[in-house]
């Protein structure tokens, strides 16, 4: 039953019925962030136990230092899965007692597996998580049909940003119909936050 509640609240952030996200503006993450930045995941490993998992941890190295960050130092995260070795992603991430969830409706049997797995793997988890149900990583690509040489898919039902004329449709469908992802450029969204290029 432990290992169903977890595969269910790692893999697909926020899809049962019932639980909603707010849409939430690009800026107020990096406000409400301990940590913000481009980084290169360089290791994972697994927490918790076979009959308690708990996620996974990452270890990154920072790339583009954006808030609490310093270029080349690594930061350790967590514990969602599905994130890949060697990829790069933007990260917003908060303190693990504190992590920034917001909801506009819940379902109680998704908050009542939140709040079990926090009971059972808090001690587990790194000092940092990714915000917003998950939605605070987002994957640095190279996309051929938008001439951009780096760029971030937001999920814009769910993470915004204020200057919706530098978003891009995709040509493909390379994420959930629901999540309406639209491309950004990095040297955009870097600018926007505040960022080191």
């Amino acid at each position: 039953m432990n290992r169903f509640i977890l595969l269910i609240l790692l893999f697909l952030p926020v899809v049962s019925a019932g639980t909603t996200l707010p849409r939430v503006e690009i800026g107020e993450l990096l406000d409400r962030s301990d940590v913000t930045a481009i980084v290169r995941i360089e290791n994972g490993s697994t927490l918790g136990t076979e009959e308690k998992p708990c996620g996974v941890s990452y270890k990154a190295k920072v790339i583009n230092p954006i808030k609490n960050s310093k270029v080349g130092e690594y930061i350790e995260f967590g514990y969602f899965i599905g994130h890949g070795l060697g990829n790069y992603y933007l990260v917003f991430l908060n303190r693990k007692e504190s992590v920034f969830r917001p909801l506009m409706s819940t379902n109680s049997t998704s908050q009542a597996a939140e709040a079990e797995l926090r009971k059972n793997c808090l001690s587990s988890f790194p000092d940092l998580i990714v915000m917003h149900s998950g939605y605070g990583i987002r994957k640095l690509e190279r996309p051929s049909e938008n001439g951009y040489k780096d760029a971030i898919l937001l999920p814009t039902r769910y993470v915004d940003i204020n200057t919706p004329e530098k978003l891009l449709e995709t040509e493909r469908e390379i994420c959930y119909s629901w999540e309406n992802c639209k491309w950004i450029a990095k040297e955009y969204l870097l600018e926007y936050l505040g960022g080191q290029k």
